[in-house]
């Protein structure tokens, strides 16, 4: 592809995301190495618009979003060459097997893996390199967590971490001794079922972190109990500035629903949380008891909570302050 040499840059930029929005990576390439202001743009863009993707030793590259599908396909190019040249700009990847040996994980400011290869902490890895960059593990395989309670795997230079854990996990980390500090910005995803979290007991501190966002995946009961579980487990990060709670809960509508409402609503009444905290609760509960439907919903009501009516469904919603504590509680029944 010839380009005009005298196009404004913004011009360039437009053409460039045409042109990716195509998934040719040979018109990609094309446009690059028509010109020096071409190939500038083309390098920004790389660099925040696509990823790496890893698979079984093969890598693709793709747009990230928010580019919708089909457009998040991936390129093709018709020589290794022009992939490579893609390759030495991009720092987004994602690990589906592992990693492929040819990325440049100097370069690297965002990383997620599906599945943990120990040879990713090494001494020489893109975790102890000076990018500094995101790493997101979505649910942290067991090995993983052993070894960095071990201190085998290393997060000193992190600037950003994305976990999910089980609750046994959480439990083994927070109740095991060890050296290992986590980076200033944490975002923890924690699948809580059935009193897992009855043992957890907070032996270890996280100072350095600033930032907390912690999402709940609720599948039992929400019990005073839990609750203060959840609110000890925050008071281990003592170097705090700001932190979120989300929890997510779907169930089948119950007659002792209310009294979790209101028991969630004390908790958050009673607790002295740290630094100011927002809370956000999304609730789907299956109408499962038709004889405590127009019950519970009216209970709802009696506390504040507003209703919106659509053809089959009945959703609730309630913001509130309570102290330092800002929630916002959205409840759809169906």
């Amino acid at each position: 592809m010839d380009s005009n040499p005298q196009l404004p840059n913004h011009l360039l930029r437009d053409l460039m995301h045409v042109i990716r929005r195509t998934n040719d990576g040979d018109a990609l390439i094309r446009f690059a190495l028509s010109g020096k202001e071409p190939f500038s743009v083309f390098r920004f863009v790389v660099k925040n618009c696509t990823k790496a993707v890893t698979h079984r030793d093969r890598v693709f590259i793709q747009n990230v979003s928010p580019v919708p599908a089909p457009f998040n396909a991936r390129f093709t190019f018709s020589k290794k060459a022009s992939q490579a040249l893609v390759l030495r700009f991009v720092r987004e990847v994602h690990a589906i097997s592992n990693l492929a040996q040819h990325i440049p994980l100097d370069q690297i400011t965002r990383l997620t893996i599906d599945n943990y290869d120990n040879q990713l902490f090494s001494s020489n890895s893109i975790i102890c390199s000076k990018s500094d960059p995101v790493l997101k593990m979505f649910y942290i395989s067991d090995g993983f967590l052993d070894d960095l309670i071990s201190g085998t795997a290393s997060l000193t230079n992190l600037q950003k971490l994305e976990f999910g854990f089980t609750s046994k996990q959480l439990v083994k980390l927070m109740s095991t001794p060890s050296s290992f500090s986590l980076p200033e910005d944490v975002t923890l995803s924690i699948d809580v079922g059935d009193d897992a979290l009855s043992n957890l007991v907070c032996l270890k501190t996280f100072p350095t972190v600033r930032h907390l966002d912690v999402n709940i995946l609720l599948h039992d009961q929400l019990t005073s109990a839990l609750l203060h579980k959840i609110s000890a487990f925050i008071d281990c990060f003592t170097g705090l500035e700001t932190a979120k709670i989300g929890f997510f809960y779907n169930h089948h509508l119950d007659k002792i629903d209310f009294d979790e409402v209101e028991t969630f609503h004390k908790w958050l009444r009673g607790t002295s949380f740290p630094v100011p905290v927002e809370v956000s609760f999304s609730e789907y509960v299956q109408n499962a008891l038709k004889q405590h439907f127009n019950t519970f919903c009216e209970q709802l009501k009696s506390i504040g909570y507003k209703e919106s009516k659509f053809v089959v469904i009945r959703q609730f919603l309630i913001a509130k302050k309570y102290d330092n504590v800002k929630l916002t509680h959205f409840i759809r029944i169906y």
